[in-house]
């Protein structure tokens, strides 16, 4: 069974959101193992330092063994269906480990993306930390649908 990890700076804040998340990590558990890390956001005098100490925070909890995605706004984007085609590739290559991160307000210190396996960007458009989430979680889900090969996706 595929394990997947989400390493987020800050906690959800918004009711709204929370009720979205619980919903798809209650659907998740048919499908993988997952784990929700929420470590705290740095507090420092420049965004570059602030990045920096949560990158640290970061690095503590990411599993070595683990294929690291990194969510990036500049990443390479996939359709959902791709995004299954992912899993599938790293589940042929005996990696069932998969590591998100999402970082916080000022985003991921650079030197930690270049530490990734795969920078990812779920669009061109800007949401707040806290959405993204949400919104990553969701394809997760519709990725293991896929795989699955059951109707929740429309192609």
């Amino acid at each position: 069974m595929r394990r997947i990890r989400l390493i987020c700076l800050g906690r959800t804040k918004e009711k709204y959101l929370q009720q979205g998340l619980d919903l798809f990590l209650k659907r998740l558990t048919r499908y993988c193992k997952f784990d929700w890390i929420e470590l705290k956001e740095a507090n420092a005098a420049t965004p570059e330092l602030v990045m920096a100490a949560e990158a640290e925070r970061v690095r503590e909890k990411l599993d070595p063994s683990a294929f690291w995605v990194i969510l990036d706004e500049h990443g390479k984007q996939f359709g959902s269906a791709q995004l299954a085609e992912q899993f599938e590739t790293l589940a042929l290559k005996g990696q069932s480990r998969i590591d998100f991160v999402l970082g916080g307000a000022w985003g991921i210190d650079d030197k930690l993306k270049r530490e990734a396996h795969l920078l990812l960007g779920l669009s061109k458009m800007t949401f707040t930390h806290q959405m993204i989430r949400l919104f990553l979680i969701e394809q997760i889900y519709r990725a293991e649908t896929i795989i699955k090969g059951e109707k929740y996706h429309n192609p």
